[in-house]
């Protein structure tokens, strides 16, 4: 069992913790994790809630081909890349 949650708009700075996470070029924020769940928080403008958004992905460790963290990286830096110009 495994999903993935992009949450958008939302203040995510209460869960972030103090790793940062180069996206292509842009730079995440590390969500506190757990063994089962990981998460990144990108705010592209401070001033605009909807430049910010976080992916959240969980899963049963034993489930994955590859860390829970490295997932919710992927589906971030995938989010930044497809942004239009």
């Amino acid at each position: 069992m495994s999903s993935t949650n992009i949450v958008r708009g939302q203040d995510m700075s209460r869960m972030a913790g103090e790793e940062k996470v180069d996206l292509d070029g842009v730079q995440g924020t590390r969500l506190d994790s757990t063994e089962s769940s990981c998460g990144v928080s990108v705010v592209l403008s401070q001033d605009d809630p909807a430049q910010r958004f976080a992916v959240l992905s969980s899963a049963v460790p034993v489930d994955l081909d590859k860390p829970i963290c490295e997932i919710a990286d992927e589906i971030a830096t995938t989010i930044v890349t497809k942004l239009p110009e």
